[in-house]
C-alpha cells in the first residue's frame, strides 16, 4: 500500500491513499482459505491465559483442529513440551469432540489424561496440552444450528 503524504496540507486531516493492484485483487477467498478456513463454520474458540496473561484465543471451525506446534496446526503453541500435531478437536453432526494424537505427554480435559479415548467437550472445559492450558467455549448450541428465532448464541 502507497500512502501520497506530500497530498495532503498542513493542519489538514486529508490523505491522499492509492491501493496498488496486488492489494486490489486480495479476495475474501483467498483470505479464507490463507488461514484454512476453507468456507467452514466457527463453531467455537480456545482461550489461553498461559501463552499471555491478558489472553490468546483461536479459533476452531466446523470438521478437524488440530492443536501443536506444526505451522499447519489450527491452534499453534508455541511450547517445547508440545508435539507438533499433538491434539484433535473434531466438531462435527453438533458436538465437538477431542482426542490425543499419540503425543509424548499427553492431553488432558478437565486435569483428566484422555490417553485412547475420545473424549466429548463442553462449553467450559479446561483442556490441557504440554505447559499450555486453555479454556473451551462453543459457538453453537448442542444441536449445531440457530432456528429463525434464535438471536444469542
Amino acid at each position: 500500500m502507497l500512502v501520497d503524504v506530500e497530498g495532503s496540507r498542513a493542519g489538514s486531516q486529508e490523505k491522499t491513499v492509492l491501493l496498488d493492484k496486488v492489494d486490489a485483487q486480495v479476495s475474501s477467498d483467498s483470505v479464507t482459505q490463507e488461514f484454512g478456513r476453507e468456507n467452514r463454520k466457527l463453531a467455537g474458540w480456545l482461550v489461553s491465559y498461559t501463552m499471555n496473561p491478558l489472553g490468546v484465543d483461536f479459533r476452531l471451525y466446523e470438521g478437524k483442529n488440530y492443536i501443536g506446534t506444526d505451522a499447519n496446526c489450527s491452534v499453534c503453541v508455541p511450547d517445547e513440551s508440545v508435539s507438533g500435531m499433538h491434539a484433535l478437536i473434531l466438531f462435527r453432526a453438533g458436538k465437538f469432540k477431542i482426542r490425543d494424537n499419540l503425543s509424548s505427554n499427553g492431553t488432558f480435559v478437565n486435569d483428566r489424561d484422555i490417553e485412547d479415548e475420545i473424549c466429548p467437550l463442553k462449553d467450559g472445559d479446561e483442556i490441557q496440552v504440554g505447559k499450555t492450558r486453555f479454556f473451551f467455549k462453543a459457538a453453537l448450541p448442542p444441536d449445531g444450528c440457530l432456528t429463525g428465532n434464535d438471536t444469542t448464541l
